[in-house]
């Protein structure tokens, strides 16, 4: 049955772009038995009046047209007014997938938009290597560096489908905006204190004595200004394993070394500790100044962390 149909009017440009325009003509030529020679007339007469198109069809010399290769001799005239919209068009088209970014919807769906902004771009003849694409697919996922990187540890290769699958598997549906560009550590001013430890027979006591002031950087969920959740895992917020805390994991987590004693000696009572952690390497206080110890039954702690 298909061969039997019989397309005599060309296609029109109503709706359509010009590209589009271009491909129908050539399918319609596929399709048509009208003479080669009256092809181009009639493409001319069916663009829409008034219109880029048309005005420059009707500048071309009817016997020009009237030719068996009329139609590419009408398409090379149209192809010049409408480069500068394609280049136009084509800068458009990278703009909108160079800046695009992830904002309150969800990764799956910033995915699907991010790959339909590269389509319209592809159309244009730009496209980018895999690894780039993978790049810019986590850069505009707006994430934070912690997050950054746990999408790049569950990436076995630089591919834009294997970075598609990590962050669709460890973020999944999840929303909301994401502040990437917090620092992974904070300031604070603090009270640097003398901190004895008493021990005795049923708990360790605390005491502490404000000092000074000294300011200096820590990594601890206790010291940060404003705490960070942990990465997203299947949908939800990972947690610690010893205290459910959602802002770090079971290595980073302040009753760690409890845990453990109490997990040894499950008998035994609970006993609370109150440590402070000094960190910085920079002070100017002596070692004297921030930590006094008496000399009965206590101890200092040296991680020999630097």
């Amino acid at each position: 049955m298909a061969a039997n149909i019989n397309v005599k009017n060309p296609p029109d440009m109503k709706g359509k772009t010009y590209e589009q325009l271009k491909n129908e003509i050539a399918m319609w030529q596929i399709l048509t038995d009208l003479d080669k020679k009256k092809r181009a007339i009639a493409i001319a007469l069916s663009l829409e009046v008034g219109r880029k198109a048309r005005q420059k069809a009707q500048d071309i010399p009817a016997a020009d047209l009237n030719v068996d290769g009329g139609v590419q001799i009408l398409l090379t005239e149209l192809d010049k007014v409408f480069e500068k919209d394609k280049i136009d068009r084509a800068y458009s088209a990278y703009t909108a997938f160079d800046q695009f970014k992830r904002k309150e919807e969800s990764m799956s769906v910033y995915i699907m938009e991010y790959e339909q902004k590269y389509t319209q771009m592809k159309k244009f003849d730009m496209t980018l290597p895999q690894a780039v694409l993978a790049f810019k697919l986590l850069d505009g996922a707006n994430l934070s560096k912690r997050e950054r990187q746990l999408a790049l540890t569950a990436c076995p290769t630089i591919q834009f489908e294997e970075m598609k699958s990590a962050l669709n598997r460890i973020f999944g549906d999840s929303t909301g905006t994401l502040n990437s560009k917090q620092e992974e550590d904070s300031f604070l001013d603090v009270n640097v204190t003398e901190s004895a430890f008493r021990v005795n027979s049923s708990r360790l006591k605390y005491e502490d004595r404000p000092r000074s002031r000294y300011r200096f950087k820590s990594s601890t969920d206790s010291l940060r200004v404003s705490q960070k959740l942990n990465p997203m895992i299947s949908g939800a917020v990972s947690r610690c394993r010893i205290c459910d805390s959602r802002y770090h994991w079971m290595k980073e987590c302040p009753t760690r070394i409890q845990h453990i004693n109490n997990t040894d000696n499950p008998d035994a009572a609970e006993e609370n500790a109150h440590i402070t952690l000094y960190t910085g390497a920079d002070t100017d206080l002596t070692p004297g100044e921030i930590l006094i110890c008496e000399a009965a039954n206590s101890a200092i702690i040296d991680t020999a962390y630097s």
